[in-house]
């Protein structure tokens, strides 16, 4: 779970690179019995300043 996680957020600042990212007001989505969401949160101001070279 933690790497998926981690995954997660690379992928959200990767495409903050490339693209405009949605309003963080996104509902939280319904899930199944038995399925699993988690938010995560991305400071896409640090990401960027790390990841542009």
């Amino acid at each position: 779970m933690t790497d998926a996680i981690k995954m997660g957020k690379d992928l959200i600042g990767s495409m903050s690179l490339v693209e405009e990212l949605p309003n963080d007001d996104v509902e939280t989505p319904t899930v199944k019995k038995d399925e699993l969401v988690k938010l995560v949160t991305v400071n896409i101001s640090k990401y960027r300043r790390e990841n542009i070279n």
